[in-house]
């Protein structure tokens, strides 16, 4: 279960989950954490990238927080989803991050990188990181652990409408294929 703002932060941890490529800018959370002792991070998925994430956590000491688990079914990301203090997509450039989405639907707040197509819709409802700024990403999940200001974020993501969740998307793909091979 989700860790509420007021318990111990040192019980908190932030998610990623996606494939695990250059693009997606994962080196950059874990070097915004590094020094921020109390944060745990999760990251869901495999890619090319992960030898090299691996290397880094285990370069820096910080293998005791930060764990690698596999691609996992809908239901079950959905789970770590909701458990998660907040998730984080630093994606360098990621046109829909559908993990935006689905922690919308789920309730869960997320940092958002600014070169989504998210930006124009939503930058005054969603919390939005610079992905090439180690320092902006690093106070933006300092904020996430501040008890008002996670709460009043807490209260804007839970009224959103996400839209679309992973279903939805899904469907939306599929008519699109019929629709292009009828």
């Amino acid at each position: 279960m989700r860790a509420s703002v007021g318990q111990q932060t040192d019980n908190c941890s932030i998610l990623y989950a996606g494939r695990l490529i250059k693009l997606k800018n994962v080196a950059s959370i874990i070097e915004a954490i590094k020094d921020l002792k109390h944060i745990r991070l999760n990251i869901i998925g495999n890619g090319p990238e992960k030898e090299h994430l691996v290397t880094l956590v285990n370069k820096l000491g910080m293998s005791d927080r930060v764990h690698f688990k596999k691609r996992m079914t809908l239901e079950n990301l959905g789970k770590e989803i909701a458990r998660s203090h907040f998730t984080i997509i630093p994606s360098i450039s990621d046109v829909s991050p559908n993990m935006a989405l689905e922690s919308i639907r789920l309730n869960t707040p997320v940092l958002l990188t600014k070169e989504s197509g998210f930006y124009t819709d939503f930058k005054d409802k969603l919390i939005f990181i610079d992905p090439l700024d180690i320092s902006d990403i690093q106070s933006k999940i300092l904020s996430m652990f501040d008890e008002d200001k996670y709460k009043e974020y807490l209260a804007t993501v839970t009224a959103m409408d996400s839209g679309r969740g992973w279903h939805e998307l899904a469907k939306e793909h599929i008519d699109l294929f019929k629709k292009i091979l009828s």
